[in-house]
């Protein structure tokens, strides 16, 4: 049973370039219980809901359970999760399923008072092969930044930063006890710098 749900909404990382068919939709690999999306800049694969919250309601137009890969149309996500339940009681009910029917992906949504099934065509083309992308050797170093401490950068970066390049932000990492640095190119002499505290231990 492979369902979907708001943290399968990567629309920041499909592409907007219509003639690159696979890349404007999001690719569902059943086998290794993912669905991916890049735009050929920037890559997220995020796991496939569980199985523990029970049976999924039946509707009119569900298909048969889906197992194989499938190139989801990002629109047709889009559309199927502004249509999904997000604070039902039962876990379940707050995604919707993919199945198949006559060679076209369903999405199936329901409150159990109202039922909705939405029917795509699957886009065309072959999505990336992904897993050149991992490894796995240890990493030479590891970082966590919150999101808001992120969305700080990008938001002083988009407003100075130089917009022909698109905004870059750039990152320089000496070690464990210095810090991250940080530097956005403003059009002066010299960039903006800044640096990302390193944690006390």
């Amino acid at each position: 049973m492979i369902r979907i749900s708001k943290i399968h909404d990567l629309k920041g990382f499909v592409s907007q370039e219509r003639t690159r068919y696979a890349l404007t939709a999001v690719h569902v690999d059943e086998k290794n219980g993912v669905i991916e999306a890049t735009d050929g800049k920037k890559y997220i694969s995020v796991p496939l809901l569980g199985d523990s919250d029970g049976k999924f309601p039946i509707t009119p137009g569900q298909g048969d359970e889906l197992k194989k890969n499938m190139l989801i149309p990002y629109q047709a996500i889009e559309k199927a999760l502004k249509n999904t339940p997000t604070k039902s009681i039962r876990p379940i009910l707050n995604s919707a399923l993919l199945t198949n029917k006559d060679g076209k992906g369903v999405l199936s949504m329901t409150d159990l008072e109202n039922g909705q099934d939405i029917s795509f065509a699957p886009a065309v083309g072959n999505f990336p092969k992904t897993s050149d992308l991992f490894t796995k050797e240890k990493p030479k170093a590891e970082f966590i930044l919150s999101a808001d401490m992120l969305e700080s950068m990008v938001a002083y970066a988009k407003k100075n930063g130089k917009k022909s390049e698109g905004n870059p932000i750039n990152f320089k990492f000496y070690g464990d006890n210095i810090g991250l640095k940080f530097e956005i190119d403003v059009g002066q002499k010299k960039p903006a710098i800044g640096v990302v505290m390193p944690m006390a231990k």
